[in-house]
């Protein structure tokens, strides 16, 4: 994708394939620091893939990465960065910031391992590449692109998502305030689960404990299974919407 970008971060190559999988330059990254009794953590990402892991008995939170870039001028600039926001830790990867067209094949990102207190409740904010995340507290994850897996947390997930499949498998509650594109999968849920606003993908209910709702579905099927409380539907464009062992009310339109 050729693109021409004033000060943003470098995420994408500049020729027609993505950056994941060429590293001419590479080096690790690591950043440690201690939790302390903080029971929160803010964690911004760039390009590359994100894996995050729950330790009981951790009580630190601890990164691990491999840098890659088109130049050492490039990978000099990724870094990672601790601070706080609001008494808040926080852990941010700096990504090259450039002023003018990327002309060739001009890349740069971080894969990262981030390994953390089973008690943190997560805010995270990534901009592309897949993101493997287990066992934290709660989570609050705005995502531009690439792949969500999101397994065993234990309250309440919050999902702002642009593109990518999301997949959520055992969580306390759910609420999905936007997805862009991809489908959304969501199970073993022991609370409600809601959909404010779903573009285009389909959405899949099972095993769970609450309501399922979805507020807006532009494209896509709905499908809803094993569902304890209420199945509630309020806008549909296009896909259809099935459901079975729904020991709630069903209320979808009429459509469907």
């Amino acid at each position: 994708m050729n693109r021409s970008v004033l000060l943003l971060p470098l995420l994408l190559v500049s020729g027609s394939a993505f950056a994941w999988g060429e590293c001419e330059h590479s080096a690790p990254r690591e950043a440690a620091f201690d939790a302390g009794a903080a029971r929160k953590l803010i964690l911004a990402t760039g390009a590359g893939d994100l894996r995050v892991v729950a330790d009981a008995k951790a009580t630190r939170v601890t990164a691990t990465g491999k840098a890659c870039a088109s130049s050492e001028e490039l990978l000099a600039a990724i870094q990672l960065v601790t601070g706080s926001e609001g008494g808040v830790p926080s852990l941010k990867v700096d990504m090259p910031q450039y002023e003018g067209s990327w002309i060739g094949n001009t890349y740069a990102y971080l894969d990262l391992e981030v390994r953390v207190p089973a008690a943190t409740a997560l805010r995270l904010q990534d901009s592309s590449g897949d993101v493997d995340l287990a066992g934290v507290a709660a989570l609050d994850v705005r995502d531009s692109s690439g792949d969500l897996d999101l397994v065993d947390i234990a309250g309440e997930v919050v999902v702002r998502d642009s593109s990518g499949d999301v997949v959520v498998r055992g969580a306390g509650a759910v609420h999905v305030v936007d997805d862009s594109s991809g489908d959304l999968r969501i199970s073993a849920v022991t609370g409600d689960v809601a959909v404010d606003s779903d573009s285009s993908g389909d959405i899949v209910f099972d095993n769970i404990t609450g309501n399922a709702t979805v507020d807006h579905d532009s494209s896509g099927g709905i499908r809803a299974d094993d569902i304890g409380g209420d199945f509630i539907v309020r806008s549909d464009g296009s896909g259809g919407v099935s459901h079975s062992d729904v020991k709630g009310r069903v209320d979808i339109p009429e459509d469907d």
